[in-house]
C-alpha cells in the first residue's frame, strides 16, 4: 500500500465506467468497479467513489440514458508508474467486460477519450461529422462522457 503523509497530492485521475456497452446494452459493471477498487485503493491507499447520470447519442441519433460509476482518487508526480497501469487495466478490463470501443478518463479535470481498439460503427459516425454539442449531456458530480 502507499505511504502518502507528508505528500502534496496534487493531481487527480478519474475512471468513468457506464453501465452500457458502445451499442446502448446495459452491462454488469459491479466486476469491473470491484477489480479497479481493489488496484486503485492497493496503489494509492483509498479513492472516491460516486454514482451519476449520463445520456449520449449513439449513432442513430438516439439518446442512450446510462448510469455512470466515478472512481477518483490523487495522486503526486512521482506515482505516474501507478496511474499508466491502471490506465492499462481500466482499458483492458472495459474492452473486455463492458464493450466499450472508446473509455473516458479524467486526469486533473481534462477529460481523455481513450480508444480501446474494439470497432464500432458509432464511433466512426461521432468522430466523422463535426460535433454537434448535443453528443454529451451530463448531470451530477462533474462527469462527462463521449466515449461513443
Amino acid at each position: 500500500m502507499s505511504n502518502q503523509s507528508g505528500c502534496i497530492l496534487d493531481h487527480t485521475l478519474q475512471l468513468l465506467i457506464p453501465d452500457r456497452d458502445s451499442y446502448g446494452n446495459q452491462v454488469d459493471t459491479k466486476p469491473v468497479v470491484e477489480e479497479l477498487t481493489k488496484l486503485i485503493g492497493g496503489y494509492f491507499g483509498g479513492l472516491q467513489l460516486w454514482r451519476g447520470a449520463g445520456i449520449w447519442e449513439d449513432g442513430a441519433g438516439r439518446l442512450v440514458k446510462e448510469n455512470v460509476t466515478n472512481l477518483q482518487v490523487s495522486f503526486s508526480e512521482n506515482q505516474l508508474a501507478e496511474v499508466a497501469a491502471t490506465l492499462m487495466r481500466f482499458a483492458a478490463l472495459a474492452t473486455k467486460n463492458l464493450q466499450q470501443a472508446e473509455l473516458a478518463v479524467k486526469i486533473d479535470g481534462k477529460l481523455i477519450i481513450m480508444s480501446t481498439g474494439k470497432a464500432s460503427a458509432t464511433v466512426t459516425h461521432k468522430r466523422s461529422r463535426p460535433s454537434s454539442g448535443k453528443a454529451i449531456i451530463r448531470r451530477g458530480n462533474n462527469g462527462y462522457r463521449n466515449s461513443h
